[in-house]
């Protein structure tokens, strides 16, 4: 469980710093993942505290919102990439 909770805190910073080298609006949608991630996290503890029995399995919960919010940083990447080859090459012509 202690390796998750790291894992969860390494993403969070790896986004945070992803955000900071940017210097546009990617800053904030590069944020949304790490939101995303923090949103859950706080549901997740607001169930357990009402039921303690609510998630029997937090850990694999965990890995699969942690899996979303990676392949939504990829995803954005992509996206980026993309865009910047197209104005790259608009720019060219």
């Amino acid at each position: 469980m202690l390796s998750i909770i790291i894992a969860l805190v390494v993403f969070i910073l790896f986004e945070l710093m992803t955000s900071i080298k940017h210097n546009s609006l990617w800053r904030y949608i590069f944020l949304t993942p790490a939101i995303f991630i923090v949103g859950v996290s706080i549901w997740i503890y607001s169930d357990i505290t009402r039921n303690p029995n609510s998630h029997t399995l937090l850990p694999f919960e965990l890995l699969i919102w942690l899996g979303i919010a990676i392949s939504a940083h990829v995803f954005l990447v992509i996206v980026k990439a993309f865009i910047n080859i197209s104005a790259s090459s608009e720019k060219t012509t």
